[in-house]
C-alpha cells in the first residue's frame, strides 16, 4: 500500500536534453539545455471513503472527478573559456538559468 497517502493514478514525465560545444583553439564554448514536462491525473474521492462511485461522478460532474496537474521546466547553461599561454583554459563566464527538480 501507500500508507494512506493519495498518489496519482497516472503519471507521465518527458525529458529532452541537448548539448553541444565548439573549440576554436584559443577559445571554446559549451552549451546545454533541457525541457521537462510532467503530468499527473488523480481521481478525486468526494466523501473520502476510498471508492469512487458512479453516483459521485454524476453529482459532481467530470470536472470534479479528475485532478490534473502539469509542470514545465526549462534549463539552459552556457560556458565560454579562453586559452592563456602557460596558464591553460580559463573560464570567461558561465551563464545558466532554470533548473528542473
Amino acid at each position: 500500500g501507500t500508507g494512506g497517502v493519495d498518489i496519482p493514478e497516472l503519471s507521465l514525465e518527458v525529458l529532452i536534453e541537448a548539448s553541444g560545444s565548439v573549440n576554436l583553439g584559443v577559445m571554446r564554448g559549451e552549451a546545454s539545455g533541457s525541457i521537462k514536462v510532467s503530468a499527473s491525473v488523480d481521481l478525486n474521492d468526494p466523501n473520502d471513503d476510498g471508492k469512487v462511485r458512479i453516483s459521485e461522478v454524476i453529482s459532481g460532474g467530470l470536472g470534479q472527478l479528475l485532478d490534473i496537474k502539469t509542470t514545465l521546466c526549462v534549463s539552459i547553461k552556457v560556458k565560454v573559456q579562453v586559452r592563456i599561454p602557460f596558464l591553460g583554459w580559463n573560464t570567461l563566464f558561465t551563464l545558466g538559468f532554470g533548473g528542473c527538480a
